[in-house]
């Protein structure tokens, strides 16, 4: 856990405003925090510890990547402080026209 150090059990949550995975007991102290569960995080550490060539190799079920996506355009946007991204809105865009 980023803010107590306890190992995670189960049931976690990612920090949005602290960068990292949060315990149970942690989930009062960060309202903003998003569900996870073991599978994502596992998914997340793979993205983290892979080389970027390696990448097209990890096969992550679309609708984990689609909360994955969305945990960190969220971690991003409120670290670099900014609300959106134009480019984010475009590619959205064109997801949504089936180009993507």
């Amino acid at each position: 856990c980023v803010l107590c150090g306890e190992d995670i059990n189960d049931t976690l949550k990612f920090s949005i405003s602290h960068g990292g995975v949060i315990c149970e007991k942690c989930f009062k102290l960060d309202p903003g925090s998003k569900k996870m569960d073991k599978h994502m995080l596992n998914y997340l550490k793979q993205l983290l510890y892979t080389s970027l060539d390696e990448l097209d190799n990890i096969k992550i079920p679309k609708d984990v990547m689609i909360k994955i996506q969305d945990i960190m355009v969220k971690y991003i946007l409120t670290n670099i402080e900014k609300n959106k991204f134009n480019s984010l809105d475009f590619m959205e865009s064109i997801k949504k026209n089936g180009g993507l």
